[in-house]
């Protein structure tokens, strides 16, 4: 009887996750910011970058608290990178595109400073760029933590620089394909 309630109450709500799914918005009276920022940073032994070179990484800032109203919600994922795994991990066309979080681009800091780290997560290793952390990382900010997810160009699948306001505006950088089996030489290289 239980798994027939189950499946009813899965096959009833299935195509209200087809129109939007949303990643939980914080509970407290403030949202989280994210920044992106490109730091430049030559690497002459980049072994994964063209002619062995990388000139920089990205930088991904999530924050709390901001006093920015509301936005209305925003991609989890690039199109680019939402497409990219949903292949890769068989799913259907456009599976990630109806995603989308609260997180609110490039709102303004709050005053003060926080008594917690900044953390400093990277994927690394070839893994999903930090875009695919979202959710995880947006939830530590409202406990008072600054996020500071590094992506490292060509390493990840793919990297989507921010432009000015925009942030799906800027270069377009791809890297190793989704599902990647490192060479040991390659790895320990990283």
């Amino acid at each position: 009887m239980t798994t027939m309630i189950i499946h009813l109450f899965l096959l009833v709500s299935s195509p209200i996750w087809l129109l939007a799914a949303f990643i939980q918005p914080p509970t407290d009276r403030y949202h989280v910011g994210i920044r992106s920022y490109v730091w430049n940073h030559t690497n002459l032994d980049d072994p994964l970058a063209p002619n062995n070179i990388s000139a920089s990484l990205l930088l991904n800032l999530f924050y709390h608290p901001t006093r920015s109203l509301l936005k209305s919600p925003r991609p989890y994922l690039d199109p680019v990178t939402a497409q990219l795994y949903a292949s890769a991990w068989n799913y259907s066309s456009g599976a990630f595109k109806n995603l989308t979080t609260t997180l609110q681009w490039e709102a303004p800091f709050l005053n003060g400073t926080s008594s917690y780290p900044t953390l400093l997560p990277g994927p690394g290793g070839g893994g999903p760029p930090s875009a695919m952390y979202t959710a995880l990382l947006s939830d530590l900010a409202p406990h008072g933590y600054n996020i500071l997810a590094i992506d490292r160009p060509y390493e990840q699948p793919f990297v989507h620089y921010p432009l000015c306001s925009n942030p799906y505006g800027g270069p377009q950088l791809y890297g190793l394909p989704v599902v990647y089996s490192f060479p040991l030489h390659l790895f320990h290289s990283l």
